[in-house]
């Protein structure tokens, strides 16, 4: 009659002679309790490896993680399944961990308040930039207009202002505001000239869009009284709003 083992995971490991000694026989087991045992003891060297391991991965395992105690007596099949879903439980808990709800809150913030910087910053700088190329086509013209001048001893009206100078090849193209697309503020004056009917002045401007900027302090600030020539257009205020860059001869 072979030994019979009721016990738990503590008694896997019991030798089959501390059963002949109890019973001052030799204890031999049958072949198929023989192999229950050595499975039984193979199982749970398998186990105590994983548990092992988990424990220098620095974690632990619940005993609701592990195949219960009749799992591993229904055969080798059955408890290398069990095994295998084990160790595939234990790397995807101790090797994909994931942020909190309160860290990605956090970095979300960051990135926010970031971006409002950055934003901010391009904005302010893309200004500057159109400002510059506006002061520029200003001075463009300025030159493009004396050339006129020295051609025709008169600057043009509004309505030749922009057809002239770039038919008569004073200037390649008249250029436009760089927000709007539009022409830049332009009047024929009288100025000096003894008649209404000659242009002897004018009045050049452009809106920038940088409040103080350098260059609004060094030009013409010219007031919207200067008379109008023939054919002058309307004329307008330099320094109305304060961001008038107006120039004239």
């Amino acid at each position: 009659m072979g030994c019979q083992y009721v016990s738990r995971y503590a008694d896997i490991f019991k030798p089959a002679r501390d059963c002949a000694r109890r019973r001052r026989v030799e204890c031999r087991l049958t072949p198929p309790e023989e192999g229950a045992r050595r499975g039984r003891m193979s199982a749970t060297a398998d186990m105590r490896r994983v548990m092992h391991a988990r424990a220098r991965a620095g974690g632990h395992i619940h005993t609701s993680q592990l195949e219960p105690e009749s799992a591993l007596y229904n055969g080798q099949t059955s408890y290398q399944g069990n095994l295998i879903g084990n160790l595939l439980f234990i790397m995807k808990t101790s090797y994909k961990k994931g942020f909190t709800l309160i860290e990605l809150l956090v970095v979300i913030a960051i990135i926010g308040i970031l971006s409002s910087i950055v934003l901010a910053s391009l904005n302010s700088a893309r200004q500057k930039g159109r400002d510059a190329r506006r002061i520029a086509d200003i001075k463009q013209i300025q030159l493009a207009l004396e050339l006129y001048y020295d051609a025709h001893s008169q600057y043009p009206t509004s309505a030749l202002y922009g057809t002239n100078l770039v038919s008569e090849g004073f200037i390649s193209t008249l250029p436009k505001d760089p927000s709007t697309a539009a022409d830049y503020s332009y009047s024929g004056l009288q100025g000096s000239a003894s008649t209404a009917a000659t242009c002897g002045s004018y009045h050049l401007g452009a809106t920038l869009e940088t409040s103080g900027h350098t260059a609004l302090a060094s030009d013409a600030d010219a007031p919207a009284t200067d008379t109008i020539c023939t054919g002058g257009g309307t004329n307008f205020a330099g320094g109305s709003d304060g961001l008038v860059y107006d120039v004239k001869p």
